[in-house]
Order: C-alpha cells, then sequence, then structure tokens
C-alpha cells in the first residue's frame, strides 16, 4: 500500500495546491424576488396601460451626465487604452438606451432598470474598477466584467420580463460609462 502523503515542498502554483481533494462550494445567485415582484407589477402595469410620465428621481440620475469634465464614451475608453471595445461599446449601449426608452412610460419597468443600472454601478466600482486602478491587463478587467457582472446580472434576471440579454447588460455598463458614473482610467 502506498503512503497516503503527498511532499509539495518547493512547488510554486498560482491558484489551489492540495495533496488530496479539494472542495469548493460555489454560491449562484438565483432570480431575486424583488424583481419578480416588479415584473408581476409591470404584466398588470401594460396590460392596464397604467404609465407614468416621469422618471422616477433614482433612475434620472443614471440617465444624466454626472457635473464635471464632459467626453464621450469613446474618448474615456481611449483615455482608459480600451480602443478595442469602442465598436461593441457603442452598440450595446445603443441598444440598452433603446430598450430603456421602450419601457420608459411603466413605473415598474423604470425601477427594474434602476436596480440593473445600480447593480452594474456597485459591481463594476467594488470589484472591476480595483482591477484598472491596478493597472491589471484589459483581459483580466474583461474577464471581471463578464464573471462578475454580466454573468451573475443575467442569472438574477429570472423571468427576464424585459428580454435583456448579455449585451444588453454590457449596454448599461457603456451607458453609465457615457454618462459619467463609471471610469476607465485611474
Amino acid at each position: 500500500m502506498s503512503d497516503p502523503k503527498v511532499n509539495q515542498q518547493g512547488n510554486f502554483v498560482g491558484g489551489d495546491m492540495a495533496g488530496g481533494d479539494i472542495n469548493k462550494t460555489i454560491v449562484v445567485p438565483t432570480d431575486s424576488k424583488y424583481l419578480a415582484e416588479l415584473y408581476k407589477r409591470l404584466q398588470a402595469e401594460i396590460e392596464g396601460n397604467a404609465q407614468v410620465r416621469e422618471l422616477i428621481e433614482d433612475l434620472e440620475h443614471y440617465a444624466s451626465r454626472i457635473p464635471g469634465d464632459v467626453i464621450g464614451l469613446e474618448a474615456k475608453l481611449t483615455n482608459g487604452q480600451r480602443t478595442d471595445l469602442l465598436d461593441f461599446a457603442a452598440r450595446t449601449k445603443e441598444r440598452f438606451s433603446k430598450k430603456l426608452l421602450k419601457y420608459q412610460f411603466f413605473e415598474s419597468a423604470q425601477k427594474i432598470y434602476l436596480f440593473l443600472l445600480a447593480e452594474v454601478y456597485t459591481r463594476y466600482r467594488n470589484t472591476v474598477y480595483p482591477l484598472i486602478q491596478s493597472n491589471q491587463p484589459p483581459a483580466a478587467v474583461t474577464q471581471a466584467i463578464q464573471g462578475q457582472i454580466i454573468d451573475p446580472i443575467e442569472k438574477m434576471l429570472g423571468q427576464n420580463m424585459l428580454d435583456m440579454c448579455s449585451d444588453e447588460i454590457n449596454g448599461i455598463l457603456y451607458f453609465l460609462t457615457g454618462n459619467c458614473h463609471i471610469k476607465w482610467t485611474k
């Protein structure tokens, strides 16, 4: 019978290292109960044609440019050395903007969009922007955007009554960038 001990002295690894099994538990966020309730309300608003005339205040905040140096999306990405994203960013921002306009007169849709805008903004500030500040390579930033923003939010959408696709979730990121909420430079 072989010795169950494993000598790992002198090994250098960038991740887990074990002489036996490694068990990991990954918690995948499920759809939001808050969004599920908003979907129900939205369905009733659409069926009853219950429309509003104004944007809710918090949504107006994200839909408006922040005061200060106003430069466009293209300049922000260029300054952040992300010219590789220019076409994709412009297209996805436009797709999201059109969808936001399509449902802007339904209060529940506004609340759904507010929730999504706040999620993208917070996740970016907490997980992606620190990578930019520490000069991580563009591939690491892109991977964090996908893994920490796009994928979890896509799962959170649940029923997804507004038919938000992953490119439109990306569009939220560039919508926020264009309105000066998100930075791509230190």
